[in-house]
């Protein structure tokens, strides 16, 4: 879906993924997650902390210009919960949704970064 929003993948990380839905990038490989905006889903609680605290992670892109949206599957935001089964119902509201937030990513005022997202129920 976000390739069909004009969006690209890193081609290291097609390279990584193979025929798999992803990829594990170690967080000394930061030159493969420096791109300009960054998403991240969450699996696991604690996650999002880890990932800020990482001096690889520091030096990207995404990080030092605040253009990453970090997703809490684990506390199940609208955004997760739409684009996690992406179906003919929760399709119109992820693309309702997400575009403002990645305007905000890189709108180059790093203030706006890390919309806050509304939680399911």
């Amino acid at each position: 879906m976000l390739t069909d929003l004009g969006f690209t993948v890193n081609p290291e990380i097609d390279k990584l993924s193979g025929d798999d839905f992803g990829a594990y990038v170690s967080f000394e490989r930061p030159d493969v997650i420096d791109a300009d905006a960054l998403i991240w889903v969450m699996f696991e609680p604690g996650q999002e902390a880890k990932i800020k605290a990482s001096p690889s992670y520091a030096t990207t892109r995404a990080a030092t210009q605040g253009r990453a949206l970090y997703v809490d599957s684990v506390g199940g935001t609208d955004l997760d919960a739409m684009g996690g089964f992406i179906t003919v119902l929760s399709l119109p509201a992820l693309l309702d949704a997400l575009p403002p937030q990645l305007d905000a990513l890189l709108d180059g005022d790093p203030t706006t970064n890390g919309p806050v997202l509304p939680k399911v129920g």
